[in-house]
């Protein structure tokens, strides 16, 4: 299966996004148990209203079906959507994705610790060991 992502703009109308919040994140929940949506969000406070969602499906075709049925569609709290196919070549996204077909790359690990200021200092001294 591919890896899609899709972008939702929201409409000015946050009264009916509030009161339809909790039918629509059960609706993704369902998605994400049946294994169709790896992850979804809305972007931070700073940004334009909208969320950001991962689905792996067989075609575009199926995830626009899906994202047709977030009750957020039908009431018009999506303003705008793209659904884009995405190829992830690095992450915890891989296995079992397109991007594993690299020797070597899908593998996964338990550390997933970011790099510390002791890393850091490695790296900008200009050692090649990366």
């Amino acid at each position: 299966m591919t890896i899609f992502a899709v972008t939702y703009r929201y409409s000015d109308d946050v009264a009916t996004r509030d009161n339809l919040r909790t039918k629509h994140r059960d609706y993704l929940r369902g998605l994400a148990d049946k294994g169709l949506l790896f992850v979804s969000g809305p972007f931070g406070p700073d940004e334009a209203p909208g969320a950001l969602l991962l689905f792996r499906a067989d075609d575009k075709a199926h995830v626009d079906a899906l994202v047709e049925k977030d009750p957020f569609t039908p009431s018009g709290v999506i303003a705008e959507t793209d659904t884009t196919e995405w190829e992830p070549v690095i992450g915890p996204l891989l296995p079992g994705s397109r991007g594993d077909r690299q020797a070597g790359v899908g593998t996964p690990t338990s550390d997933t610790s970011l790099p510390t200021s002791t890393d850091a200092a490695h790296t900008s001294a200009g050692s090649d060991r990366a």
